[in-house]
């Protein structure tokens, strides 16, 4: 049983290894294993582009709708997570899948 009084042990989430699966003209298949912000190391299917170039950032764009209210102030919802496919935490619009609602 652990102490409640103990810190949580977290680590800052990394890639540990990518390794190709299959690879077409446009995209191409990898697993990439990485370590999650709790320690535990976990694996990924993960689909790349073929056509982005080396040392680039990204190479693609995102929208955020900002929702005008009236009599209240704007806002945005947003989440914080890592994305293994980029070896970093991303800001996104919430999301879920059919199962997990």
């Amino acid at each position: 049983m652990s102490n409640p009084e103990e810190p949580k042990v977290t680590t800052a989430p990394h890639i540990v290894k990518e390794e190709l699966i299959a690879a077409g003209k446009w995209v191409k298949l990898e697993k990439t294993t990485y370590v999650d912000p709790a320690g535990n190391t976990r694996t990924w299917e993960t689909v790349k582009r073929t056509t982005r170039q080396a040392n680039t950032e990204a190479d693609g764009v995102g929208i955020i709708a900002l929702l005008k209210r009236t009599l209240h102030k704007d806002c945005v919802v947003m989440v914080k997570q890592f994305r293994p496919p980029l070896g970093c935490c991303t800001l996104e619009f919430p999301a879920a899948s059919v199962q997990t609602l």
